[in-house]
């Protein structure tokens, strides 16, 4: 158990929430029609389209199925068709690993960022971040990891993006798990920008 943050772009204009039930039912929209579409396609085929919607442990158990009622039971299990409001389906795009890609695990910098710059809609779970601040994040962490030594770069990071105490956050002391973290934002921050629509919805979970 643990912080859990995932990024999911929205468009400008949009809040959080807003952005996230236009995904959710453009998702639930697809899903629908692959399933319908899914119809005469070969075993091996269905496997290889629903990886567009699974996770990394959920592909790999459907990946062992044998046939196609057992492949559906398995689809089932994560997403019932008859409770839609279940329905969790990732924001894919086209790359099928695009939920690892913009997924953070107890970094709890970012979520003291959220609360530092007032961006949270829903306090303590669900935040807006638009593309300056995207950009703005990136710089911090690029400027912590520039400094000369491993001191001065946890003194700044102590400056720039400091640590944010809470239930199940993880580490909040300024050593060698931070910096870990700052690399680890640097490099995801720099993927998301690149495909940077216009802002990003942030969930926080625990």
């Amino acid at each position: 158990m643990g912080l859990d943050i995932y990024f999911k772009r929205v468009r400008n204009g949009q809040t959080a929430s807003e952005g996230l039930t236009e995904r959710e039912e453009k998702r639930n929209r697809e899903f629908k029609e692959f399933l319908h579409s899914s119809k005469g396609m070969t075993l091996d085929a269905v496997k290889n389209a629903l990886n567009g919607f699974l996770w990394t442990w959920e592909r790999r158990k459907a990946s062992e199925a044998h046939t196609f009622e057992e492949l559906l039971g398995i689809v089932q299990e994560f997403y019932p068709t008859d409770k839609e409001e279940n329905w969790e389906l990732l924001d894919y795009e086209s790359d099928p690993y695009r939920r690892e890609k913009f997924y953070f695990r107890k970094v709890n910098c970012l979520y003291g960022y959220c609360i530092d710059n007032n961006l949270f809609e829903d306090y303590g779970r669900l935040a807006l971040i638009d593309h300056e601040q995207m950009v703005d994040i990136l710089n911090r962490a690029k400027e912590i990891l520039s400094q000369p030594t491993k001191e001065e770069q946890l003194k700044k990071g102590e400056e720039l993006l400091p640590t944010e105490d809470g239930f199940f956050f993880g580490n909040t002391d300024y050593n060698d798990y931070y910096l870990q973290d700052i690399e680890e934002v640097s490099d995801k921050f720099k993927g998301m920008l690149d495909e940077w629509s216009e802002a990003y919805a942030v969930i926080f979970s625990w």
